[in-house]
């Protein structure tokens, strides 16, 4: 058992200003600072009343689970600054005052950190060169050089524009492309009908 600590709506909600604006939603507008120390500050109070409870977040795909630098510059037309705002490092450095202190919030026990990364599998509608370099049926995790381990959080029945979501790409997602989930993936011989969040 796992627990996302917030929706994934929120989680991608500086990744996502772009297309709700353009959907013409309105949102709050969340610093990034904010919601890392946010997720930290879950994860810490998650941790401390369950050590062996394992938190995670949800994020729009790998890419923002990684720092690999291959993305940078092959991916701009979906994102121009692909970034783990959610490694360790990233965590600790949202509390970091001006001075170079730790601030009020930060675990210092290291409760405050995920356990796990949880990226979606959706494809980059109408973009399918896009998609095959951000979805996880299509790029091995170690390609991503994540520093956790991931579980696909969520996915639609397609694995592109074009291209179904099968048996086979569930299974390779576990099997080949090294992502966590192999318990679910073995009950069936068959994809799951519907999202596992």
């Amino acid at each position: 058992m796992y627990l996302d600590v917030i929706g994934h709506h929120n989680s991608e909600l500086p990744y996502l200003l772009p297309l709700v604006t353009s959907c013409r939603l309105r949102t709050v507008d969340v610093s990034v600072q904010r919601l890392q120390r946010f997720v930290s500050r879950l994860a810490a109070a998650v941790h401390a009343a369950d050590p062996r409870a394992l938190v995670t977040v949800g994020s729009h795909s790998p890419p923002y689970c990684s720092d690999a630098q291959w993305l940078v510059g092959n991916i701009s037309e979906f994102e121009t600054r692909p970034r783990n705002l959610f490694s360790d490092a990233e965590l600790r450095r949202a509390f970091v005052l001006r001075n170079g202190s730790l601030g009020r919030g930060w675990d210092a026990a290291g409760g405050g950190t995920l356990d796990f990364y949880a990226p979606h599998g959706y494809p980059y509608w109408g973009h399918d060169s896009i998609t095959r370099l951000i979805s996880p049926f299509h790029v091995p995790a170690q390609q991503y050089q994540l520093d956790k381990p991931a579980l696909v959080g969520e996915f639609w029945d397609q694995v592109s524009d074009s291209e179904s979501l099968t048996a086979k790409h569930w299974k390779d997602l576990w099997r080949k492309n090294g992502y966590m989930g192999e318990p679910w993936a073995g009950a069936h011989d068959r994809p799951p009908q519907r999202a596992l969040c």
